[in-house]
């Protein structure tokens, strides 16, 4: 449909644009999930 068409190119641009800044946000995630996490398992108890 033209509809699919239309979205096609945005959704290929946006997945291309989009993968570097996922993996930079995801990498600051995992920093500040470990920093949270390592704490609480290293605690006795």
């Amino acid at each position: 449909s033209p509809k699919f068409i239309q979205s096609a190119p945005v959704e290929s641009y946006l997945g291309w644009w989009t993968l570097p800044y996922i993996s930079c946000k995801t990498r600051q995630w995992l920093i500040s999930y470990s920093v949270y996490v390592r704490p609480s398992d290293t605690r006795p108890g």
